[in-house]
């Protein structure tokens, strides 16, 4: 598999540019990939699925981070829970099991991102597999994101 059709479409759509990287040996975590990639994990943003009983969204941080369910909560006013892998697979239905690419909204999802992304140069993100990785110039990644929820939700 290679990057997900739908996301390519969204990049498509918005009209961004994009390089794919192939680190080739397939990784169970953002923070793996970007070691296997040869990439600073401060530049890999990783996706995680939440719901609550009102939906789904996408919490987007850097792989050096780990995402604080109570401030997603505090910044939402909502009580979101990782989601399961069948909602996963149902959701991303185009990405590989556990690859979920940082970019809610190509998937039709809402997307709250982590404030310290803003301070990163460029973003490497997952494609949808466990083998490639895309990345984005700071300006690109901002202008998908900018209109999302945002905040201090990571440690």
């Amino acid at each position: 598999m290679a990057i997900s059709v739908t996301l390519k479409r969204y990049l498509e759509q918005h009209q961004v540019e994009y390089q794919t990287v192939h680190h080739h040996h397939h990784t169970d975590t953002a923070f793996n990939s970007a070691k296997t990639a040869h990439i600073p994990p401060s530049s890999m943003v990783k996706g995680v699925l939440l719901h609550d009983d009102n939906g789904f969204m996408i919490a987007s941080t850097t792989a050096t981070r780990t995402l604080d369910l109570n401030a997603i909560n505090d910044v939402t006013n909502r009580s979101f829970k990782l989601a399961n892998e069948d909602d996963l697979n149902r959701l991303l239905h185009d990405c590989e099991k556990g690859s979920v690419p940082a970019l809610g909204q190509a998937f039709g999802l809402a997307t709250i991102w982590d404030d310290n992304l803003a301070l990163q140069p460029g973003f490497y993100l997952e494609t949808g597999d466990h083998k490639e990785l895309i990345r984005l110039s700071h300006l690109d990644f901002m202008s998908l994101i900018k209109d999302d929820l945002h905040g201090a939700i990571s440690n």
